[in-house]
């Protein structure tokens, strides 16, 4: 099975572009015709879009591709914020697979997947990765097939 979610992070990437075009345009056009004594239209603007960008960047959107076909289970990622542009990938050997963990944060908005491997160490645990970019349907596929190969 194989998930991939371009479309969607294309569109929430492109989002965050106009959003910040037309903050710097509103913010310009009311410095220059001057909208509200003392400047608290700017304050306020700015407050609410500042405010708007660290719940984005806290939620920390990703593009991911996820694929199961073959004798691994690659798992590729991307955050979609300018910050932090670097893609990253797990992949794990089916038969060292050992399991997952869901993890919710930010009053359950943010879901999170933990995969861990078995190593001759003993067991490795990958950093969480972002899942809140993925449907419904998604996630359950993601959840459906990683289920699948443990047992």
């Amino acid at each position: 099975m194989i998930i991939n979610n371009k479309e969607l992070a294309t569109r929430l990437k492109l989002g965050y572009s106009l959003f910040i075009l037309v903050y710097l345009i509103l913010l310009v056009l009311s410095l220059i015709f001057t909208f509200a004594p003392n400047y608290i239209f700017e304050i306020i603007w700015t407050v609410l879009c500042v405010g708007a960008l660290i719940v984005y960047m806290v939620l920390n959107y990703c593009y991911i591709y996820y694929n199961d076909e073959g004798e691994k289970i690659i798992y590729r990622y991307q955050p979609l914020h300018p910050f932090i542009a670097t893609p990253k990938s797990i992949e794990i050997p089916k038969k060292d697979f050992y399991k997952y963990e869901i993890y919710k944060s930010f009053f359950g908005k943010k879901h999170m997947v933990i995969f861990y491997r078995k190593t001759k160490n003993g067991i490795a645990k990958y950093n969480p990765v972002s899942i809140i970019s993925l449907k419904k349907k998604e996630k359950e596929s993601l959840f459906n097939s990683l289920s699948a190969i443990i047992k």
